[in-house]
């Protein structure tokens, strides 16, 4: 299972972005699995990423950014908790 728990929020140039932290994710999943997975649900987001580590292996957790706020808040709230993105077994 991988859940959503942090959100952050950015303005740069009066340009708005909401990041959403996403951990517990299995070691096979890469930034465009993470990216396709919201952005089936979401239109905003902007960019998905899987934190590596020196190694250049996933740390187990990434963030997606979103362009809506709404979008994002929906996220933390229907994305909590599911299940299906990765090989990890449960």
């Amino acid at each position: 299972m991988w859940t959503t728990i942090n959100c952050t929020r950015f303005s740069r140039q009066s340009i708005h972005q909401f990041s959403v932290w996403i951990g517990d994710l299995s070691s096979d999943v890469d930034d465009y699995q993470l990216y396709k997975v919201f952005s089936s649900k979401y239109t905003s987001i902007k960019t998905a990423k899987v934190i590596l580590d020196s190694y250049g292996f996933s740390k187990g957790y990434g963030f997606v950014r979103f362009g809506i706020e709404d979008e994002q808040k929906s996220a933390l709230y229907d994305m909590n908790g599911c299940i299906g993105l990765g090989t990890k077994a449960y």
